[in-house]
């Protein structure tokens, strides 16, 4: 076993403990360093091991935001420079734009508080509503309205999300490089991290890329 194998293998092992603690956040931040660090020399194995901690830290973060007994949470001036946040889900409407959700999801990651953001753009002239995510990339895709465009509810909230993230998996040319899928994935995971489905397809690129490293057929 490489150097960078047993630091990969201790790390995982770090955000699994973690994980079994429920100190989701601490294993959040592990596994994605780790998933980082093996991105950067290319060991799709050590990838591939740390995106299940990854998503089920997520997982469990999405959920105790969930749990928090509070409506949907409304951004309604400009962010202010060392502002906090109530954990719970964020819709971001306009003038506000997907940067201060960005802002908010870093945020409140950092202060340990659980939040879901999403952030919606002015009606398009077909009557659909615009819905976008900011992290190494922008995904934006048009959805149907909330029935209440006012005052949205909590499953076009979480249906809109996972809607975004569908599009996003659907904008990764599955007939490019499989490196260049495994970065686009990441770039996309980064602006919805709370999309499951991101999670294993990327999972699943990197045990290709594992495989043809190894010389086997990809399946």
């Amino acid at each position: 076993m490489s150097s960078n194998s047993k630091t990969f293998s201790k790390k995982l092992g770090a955000a699994i403990a973690a994980m079994e603690k429920n100190d989701f956040f601490e294993a959040e931040s592990m596994a994605l360093t780790l998933l980082e660090d093996a991105r950067g020399v290319f060991d799709y194995d050590a990838m591939a091991a740390a995106i299940p901690v990854l998503k089920s830290a997520r997982e469990a973060r999405a959920k105790a935001a969930l749990e928090i007994d509070a409506p949907i949470r409304r951004l309604d001036a400009p962010i202010e420079e060392g502002q906090s946040f109530e954990g719970g889900c964020w819709l971001i409407d306009p003038p506000r734009v997907a940067a201060d959700g960005r802002t908010i999801r870093t945020t409140a990651f950092e202060e340990k508080v659980p939040v879901i953001v999403l952030c919606r753009e002015p009606m398009t002239r077909l009557g659909l509503r615009p819905i976008v995510s900011i992290g190494r990339t922008t995904v934006r895709t048009k959805i149907e309205p909330a029935d209440d465009s006012e005052n949205p509810d909590l499953d076009w909230f979480l249906g809109s999300i996972d809607m975004l993230g569908d599009h996003a998996i659907a904008t990764i040319d599955t007939g490019t490089d499989i490196v260049k899928q495994i970065d686009g994935l990441l770039d996309r995971l980064s602006a919805i991290p709370e999309h499951p489905g991101l999670h294993d397809a990327l999972e699943e690129a990197c045990l290709i890329a594992a495989n043809a490293l190894r010389g086997q057929p990809v399946e």
